[in-house]
């Protein structure tokens, strides 16, 4: 993707998780929480529903993760096994979270 060392700024790329959370949400068509409705997140991810609002790209994701393998390989795996302790993959290859999939984590309600 060959990131400008000014886009690897740790303290931004920390910055960006909420927002990326939102642009998450806009790329699965989903609208945001009302706790996330906050303008330092809205304004950052371009979001202001889910029909308008700017997604989540791959670019991104990858400068997202760039920064945790830089800290390591423990990092990283941790990383990797916390988000894929989340989610499944359900028909249609679609990627399921939380109650939607066979497990959940504790204290989570499953689905109706």
């Amino acid at each position: 993707y060959q990131f400008k060392e000014e886009e690897l700024v740790f303290n931004d790329l920390l910055d960006s998780n909420m927002p990326i959370f939102a642009q998450c949400h806009c790329a699965a068509g989903l609208p945001l929480p009302l706790a996330m409705h906050v303008p330092y997140v809205t304004e950052k991810a371009g979001y202001h529903s889910p029909d308008d609002c700017q997604p989540v790209t791959q670019r991104e994701f990858a400068r997202h993760h760039y920064m945790k393998c830089v800290l390591g390989y423990k990092n990283s795996a941790t990383d990797m096994a916390y988000l894929h302790g989340r989610a499944c993959l359900l028909e249609s290859n679609r990627i399921g979270h939380h109650t939607e999939c066979p497990w959940y984590p504790e204290g989570i309600e499953p689905a109706a």
